[in-house]
């Protein structure tokens, strides 16, 4: 075999290996955050003002307000209250 064959053979192999690899080492890379991770450690917020959009009128937009049952100044968990 001549030293090009050998090179071309070599060259190859570190492509398909490369090929191979770097699919499963991108894949592990990313970290997503599992759904009971918020769950645990619920983030506390202050309401400072609430507002309801897409209310056709008046009396739809107080009943969403009533029955929400929050109120401005109220401190929640979030995800959780």
């Amino acid at each position: 075999m001549t030293r090009q064959v050998i090179r071309n053979k070599i060259f190859s192999y570190i492509c398909g290996a490369i090929f191979i690899l770097l699919p499963t080492y991108c894949s592990y890379s990313q970290e997503v955050a599992s759904p009971d991770q918020h769950f645990m450690n619920p983030e506390t917020l202050n309401v400072l003002g609430i507002s309801v959009e897409g209310a056709s009128d008046e009396y739809t937009r107080g009943f969403v307000l009533q029955t929400s049952r929050i109120t401005v100044g109220q401190t929640i968990g979030v995800p959780g209250d």
